[in-house]
């Protein structure tokens, strides 16, 4: 097995692992440290809460994270889980390019601009 194989094989397993330990912790932050969010537990359990990735942006997403406001960890625990497929994908791509396999680079490319424009594109239509 190649190194590039072994990552791509471990590319799921330490993304969600990752995933899960940053969610936690912006858990643990909305119950620990009362008023550090500016949202309610009550706003966030809501099922027709307003807070979304648009209201929360990746732009204002430092100061969330250096203020210590666990919403904000959700969304990057939210991010980095969305991100592990797409990196491995992403990985899968160039491992077939280096073994010069030539039809599965292009299924796999096409893949992962599927996934992107998924993800980048199709939100802004909706």
């Amino acid at each position: 097995m190649t190194d590039l194989e072994y990552i791509i094989g471990n590319t799921l397993r330490i993304g969600v692992v990752v995933s899960i330990i940053v969610i936690l912790i912006g858990l643990a932050l909305l119950l620990l440290v009362p008023g550090a969010s500016r949202y309610s537990l009550s706003v966030i359990a809501s099922p027709t809460s307003s807070l979304n990735s648009s209201v929360i942006g990746f732009g204002s997403m430092q100061n969330g994270l250096e203020s210590l406001d666990g919403v904000y960890y959700i969304m990057l625990g939210l991010a980095i889980l969305i991100a592990t497929p797409v990196a491995r994908v992403l990985l899968s791509v160039f491992w077939f390019f280096q073994k010069r396999n030539s039809v599965y680079t292009v299924i796999t490319a096409i893949v992962l601009i599927n996934m992107l424009v998924a993800i980048f594109i199709i939100p802004h239509f909706m």
